[in-house]
């Protein structure tokens, strides 16, 4: 489960105030409809914040850290959130289309209705992270560490885990037919028993039984 938590009275902001501020930093602000493209902060701080209906494709935002913010309806395709730290973050009918997260961490951060296809999370830390009825068709996840991290009714296919243990996670409520995993990779997660089989069969080379032949 995801911690929830209570903004205190905001006041508003525009997202390049970050250009404006001390350390590129704000605190109990709210941001939104603002249109921002290809802007480049390193190292940006927003904390006990709500972002509302942003468009912000193709910005480079490394190092980016949040902490206690709320993001609905929002456009960060093609951002670069590398070594990103998100902590206590809700997402919530964002489109992220082809973000790259690689190097990143996310803590008790949860993903609702997000567009998350192409995204590349090489090398991510996640611990208590939750992608529910989200797309992350043809996402790279590939030599991360993923602890309680659920992907309830999300759909994976063609989704890269190569050099990632999914063990103790459960994928039997996610959307896939072909993953890209190694068969040591699949130690300990749950799956469906049409999942299983799948694997069966490609790992193992288990011939599956029709009982209608």
């Amino acid at each position: 489960m995801t911690t929830t938590f209570i903004l205190p009275n905001l006041q508003p902001a525009q997202f390049t105030d970050l250009l404006k501020v001390e350390d590129a930093y704000l605190s109990q602000v709210e941001i939104n409809q603002q249109q921002v493209d290809q802007l480049e902060i390193y190292h940006a701080i927003i904390e006990q914040a709500r972002l509302t209906q942003l468009d912000l494709t193709n910005c480079d935002l490394e190092k980016f850290d949040l902490n206690q913010v709320e993001i609905k309806n929002c456009d960060f395709s093609n951002c670069h959130f590398e070594e990103a730290t998100f902590y206590q973050v809700h997402f919530v009918n964002c489109k992220l289309i082809g973000a790259t997260f690689d190097q990143a961490y996310l803590g008790d951060v949860t993903f609702e209705h997000c567009q998350l296809s192409l995204t590349n999370w090489h090398q991510l830390t996640a611990k208590q992270t939750a992608f529910t009825d989200c797309d992350l068709s043809d996402a790279d996840f590939s030599e991360a560490k993923l602890t309680k991290t659920t992907f309830s009714g999300s759909r994976l296919e063609q989704a890269s885990f190569l050099g990632t243990s999914l063990k103790n996670l459960d994928l039997s409520e996610s959307i896939f037919k072909n993953l890209g995993v190694q068969m040591g990779d699949l130690y300990g997660v749950k799956l469906d028993q049409e999942q299983a089989a799948r694997f069966a069969q490609i790992f193992l080379n288990v011939k599956i039984s029709d009982p209608t032949d």
